[in-house]
């Protein structure tokens, strides 16, 4: 609301200008000089205010950046940038903090003290990058902007990750499952593990990275994305469909790609304390500086969850568990040339779940039955850039992940270890006009069980070879292609040439069209096809199967401009198709389980659009999927892929009123899919809503998720059988009811 002094000034200026012309008329010229110094004095009673250009470009190429959204912390006023890169605000005398802010870049900020000498005030937004400035998107190793990539590219940035931060401290599937093309499916309701589904396949065929290394594949896969905390992320790359030529052939339906945050000069230093209804607390901390030629980062959190019957059934529906993990990282740059890093990981875990009494350790031979995994995953890394001229740079990077598992339960213990190593050598090479990325990388990975009474399955290793290659011309200032291929020699499964090919045409500033095909491969690793509990019948055979191989075809138009100078809009529509020849599944023979490939095929296509809206401080998203996934058999029979939704809307709103309020609402409508024995399972909708209230230096959320308490068990039983010997059912909804979280975060 406008002051008194705000209003009256239109109407004093009016005054001032009568008044002149009255002492011009009737007063002597000493008279005249006294009203003079009247009138100069007069709008000192009032405040004054002044119009101030704010121009923003990319500090790489000096292009104006259209829609970013230049918004006041004192006012909670704003506006978008227009197509010459340009916002206007009008401000009062005194102090203010500018906060500017688009997709794609980092934050800048500037205080000012108005009125300014000059009017106009220059923001250079900085790229998201890494720490060696190689790449704008970490996913695509070339130093291109997102806007000017072939391939589609979604990010979620640091802003989404504090913000995820005071929603979910614990993992960030809440975040990633806010896509509308990402489902995120619970896997087991007994020890709650969730897999990542893209574009209506199975989670096996989403390929999961931490800076751009598989440190989280081994046979607790299913649990990886439910432990990894928001904090320790600068931004998540979502890659849509095949990208198997840089990183190996398993991203079929896409990537998920998760860049750790690197040090600044300023120290930062954080702090967040979480407790939910369900009896979850985290305390998860940051640290972070860089000081000359070294730096460093370490998190450290920890989490307690104790277990939670929901439907009053004698069974867990939220699991119990205690975990710890530190992420220690150094980084160096001897000189101007080279930047070296190194980080270690420690991630350890006690997960149980089943029957209540048994979890309670009461005594009694009917409640027995509970599920027990202990993890421990330890993880190096290393990663080393140099430059060798302006235009060229090599880069080396390894990591190698220890995973220990202990998994109980009745009658069946599995005690097992997985060494996995991904080393890498590439080279980088750029242009005018053109860029070069090509390399070689080895992957190993040797699964052991040491002590597994009740368990069939033996060891068995993976060893891959890889050569991969790929160049980006811009053909025109409209037209940029992009060509790549890869060559795997894979020991025990065979040889793989995985070409692909993507297109990027801009017939306008604000229209991009993108057309792209890929070839893709998955290994027969059996815990990516079953399940942990049936894992103890699995059988080797004589006769490996042969891995899955894929051909994948995506499209996207993205729309974005600026409307009246304020509203920033941008649409996007893509298409795509997958199929996947031949098929792995688990079959039983006689009391064993093994993988065999299945005549047929599976295949998915289908829509996914999106629509965001910014008109400060308001911003909506409305995003909807529809996807169809069969497997068809020889004869041409489909079934549905079970549990892979054909349609979901997801939507979020958020307002900033100002004076560092935000509220934000999402909602998303799960609807149309079918379970193992091909039935139709209900359509649900899940709401959820936060307001969060930020200081100068802490930050606190209050967080409400399935607020309509919405749960499987309202429609059926989780399980079957008996309480001593129970078949759970596999999950196609939430079972763990409304949930709300308080966090509070403390930061420097």
């Amino acid at each position: 609301m406008q002051s008194y002094f705000q209003r009256f000034t239109p109407y004093a200026v009016v005054l001032v200008q009568h008044s002149m012309n009255t002492c011009n008329k009737i007063f002597s010229w000493h008279a005249k000089a006294l009203c003079f110094v009247f009138l100069i004095t007069f709008p000192c009673f009032f405040q004054a205010q002044q119009s101030i250009k704010i121009r923003v470009s990319d500090s790489t190429t000096k292009e104006p950046i259209t829609g970013a959204i230049v918004r006041v912390s004192e006012t909670g006023s704003g506006a978008a940038t227009d197509l010459d890169g340009l916002a206007i605000l009008t401000l009062n005398d005194g102090n203010f903090h500018i906060v500017v802010s688009f997709i794609g870049y980092e934050d800048a900020e500037k205080s000012i003290l108005v009125p300014l000498a000059s009017p106009e005030i220059s923001f250079d937004l900085i790229p998201l990058e890494n720490e060696t400035g190689e790449v704008i998107i970490s996913s695509s190793r070339t130093n291109s902007r997102i806007d000017d990539l072939p391939s589609k590219i979604e990010v979620l940035g640091l802003e989404d990750m504090n913000e995820e931060n005071g929603i979910k401290p614990g993992n960030i599937a809440s975040i990633i499952g806010d896509l509308s093309v990402i489902h995120i499916q619970q896997t087991s309701s007994v020890s709650a593990g969730s897999v990542v589904r893209m574009q209506g396949l199975g989670g096996r065929y989403t390929q999961l990275l931490r800076d751009g290394l598989p440190v989280y594949d081994g046979f607790s896969g299913n649990l990886s994305i439910m432990q990894i905390p928001p904090l320790d992320l600068k931004q998540v790359e979502i890659v849509k469909g095949s990208a198997s030529t840089l990183f190996g052939g398993g991203a079929i339906s896409g990537l998920i790609n998760l860049i750790s945050k690197t040090p600044a000069d300023s120290l930062e230093a954080s702090l967040t304390l979480n407790q939910s209804s369900l009896n979850e607390t985290n305390v998860n901390s940051y640290f972070s500086k860089k000081k000359g030629k070294a730096g460093f980062t370490l998190f450290a959190g920890v989490t307690q969850q104790k277990p939670q019957d929901i439907n009053e059934d004698g069974f867990s529906d939220v699991p119990q568990f205690q975990n710890i993990l530190a992420h220690p990282k150094l980084f160096f740059t001897p000189n101007k040339k080279t930047d070296i890093s190194i980080g270690y990981s420690l991630f350890y875990e006690n997960r149980a779940g089943g029957d209540m009494k048994a979890l309670e350790s009461v005594t009694d031979t009917l409640h027995t039955y509970a599920e027990k995994n202990r993890t421990q995953r330890q993880t190096g890394e290393f990663k080393m850039e140099y430059r060798m001229t302006d235009f060229t740079s090599l880069q080396i990077k390894s990591s190698w992940s220890q995973l220990s598992r202990l998994y109980e339960r009745p009658s069946a213990t599995l005690d097992a270890q997985q060494i996995t190593g991904y080393n890498e050598i590439s080279i980088l090479k750029k242009w005018a006009k053109t860029s070069l990325v090509g390399g070689v990388n080895y992957i190993a990975q040797n699964f052991a069980p040491k002590f597994s009474p009740g368990f069939l399955i033996g060891k068995y290793s993976f060893n891959t070879l890889g050569t991969f290659a790929q160049m980006t011309s811009n053909i025109t200032e409209k037209l940029v292609v992009e060509a790549g291929a890869r060559l795997d020699q894979q020991v025990e499964t065979g040889n793989f040439l995985l070409p692909r090919i993507s297109i990027l045409f801009k017939p306008t500033k604000d229209l991009s069209v993108r057309l792209g095909s890929g070839f893709g491969y998955k290994v027969p690793d059996p815990f990516e096809y079953i399940s942990t509990s049936d894992i103890r019948y699995y059988q080797h055979t004589s006769s490996s199967p042969k891995a899955e191989r894929s051909i994948g075809v995506n499209n996207d138009i993205a729309y974005h401009t600026v409307i009246g100078e304020k509203l920033s809009l941008q649409i996007d529509q893509a298409f795509y198709y997958t199929r996947i020849n031949p098929v792995l599944s688990a079959t039983n023979v006689g009391e064993s389980t093994k993988l065999i490939n299945n005549a047929g095929r599976i295949e998915s296509y289908g829509t996914d659009s999106y629509v965001r809206l910014v008109l400060h401080p308001f911003e909506l998203y409305l995003g909807y999927n529809h996807t169809q996934s069969s497997q068809i058999d020889s004869s041409g029979k489909a079934l549905k892929l079970p549990f892979a939704p054909n349609d979901k809307f997801a939507t979020t709103f958020a307002f900033e009123p100002g004076k560092g309020w935000r509220i934000g609402v999402e909602a998303s409508w799960v609807a149309n899919q079918v379970d193992n024995n091909q039935q139709h399972k209900p359509s649900y909708w899940f709401l959820a809503a936060m307001i969060g209230k930020e200081f100068k230096h802490v930050r606190i959320v209050l967080n409400a998720e399935n607020l309509l308490d919405y749960r499987q068990s309202r429609v059926e039983s989780l399980y079957t059988g008996t309480i001593s010997q129970p078949i759970f059912k596999a999950l196609w909804a939430p079972i763990e009811g409304r949930v709300i979280n308080l966090s509070v975060r403390f930061s420097l």
